[in-house]
């Protein structure tokens, strides 16, 4: 199954993100074989971004001090590289951003107001050959999800919101302030080491899951999702 290994597209980051750059260490990566979804974290796609070393260190510990540890969901290691905040983390949210959904029905009722395709990509596990991709779009935006058996959860594969109308499951939409977006990670007032930043990073700590949030003019102008499957993310 040569095809199931990561391999970075540039579809969505090349629209979505301003600044990237790769990964030196394999943190701990978790590895799922053979699934219908075809995902796989290989020693290649940990190496697809960089904590750069010679970052301000002074800036990142406060950022880690200050990151709130709620719930499941914790910090690794935080980056500042030119105009972008990298953060390696943890909590079921980064997987589940819109909330977590078990079957196409319920996540078809909580994304009524976009339209719905569904699609196929070839796949050599299924008896049918093929797995069906769902796709829910608008005019500016798309989300596209893949059941998951192992997890028994409709997951995202990609995604590109710039409709304010979808809002995330802590809240988080498009149109909001960079210092209420940052409000909701960090228990401190970021504004004065944020000045400069125009694109949040989440790196999900096992699972290949990727978030970007692009500002412009402080404001949250586009959400990105980035996962390491490889299909087609359009």
């Amino acid at each position: 199954m040569k095809y199931l290994l990561k391999v970075m597209t540039s579809g969505i980051l090349v629209i979505c993100v301003i600044t990237l750059y790769s990964f030196s260490d394999n943190f701990g990566s978790k590895q799922k074989l053979g699934l219908t979804a075809h995902r796989k974290l290989s020693n290649a796609s940990a190496n697809a971004h960089t904590l750069n070393p010679d970052s301000n260190k002074i800036i990142r510990s406060f950022f880690l001090k200050n990151f709130k540890q709620q719930g499941d969901i914790k910090v690794s290691k935080v980056n500042i590289n030119h105009d972008t905040l990298s953060i390696l983390s943890s909590g079921w949210f980064f997987y589940y951003p819109l909330g977590m959904f078990h079957n196409l029905t319920t996540l078809r009722n909580r994304l009524k107001l976009l339209n719905f395709k569904k699609e196929y990509v070839p796949d050599e596990t299924s008896p049918s050959g093929k797995t069906p991709l769902y796709r829910f779009y608008n005019d500016n935006s798309f989300v596209k999800y893949i059941y998951q058996p192992d997890t028994k959860n409709m997951e995202i594969v990609s995604g590109e919101i710039t409709d304010p109308s979808i809002i995330l499951r802590n809240g988080t939409k498009v149109g909001m302030d960079k210092t209420d977006f940052l409000d909701l990670y960090f228990s401190r007032d970021t504004h004065n080491a944020t000045k400069k930043i125009n694109v949040v990073e989440f790196i999900s700590a096992l699972d290949g899951m990727w978030h970007y949030y692009n500002f412009k003019n402080d404001k949250l102008y586009s959400i990105c999702f980035d996962t390491d499957y490889q299909v087609d993310k359009k």
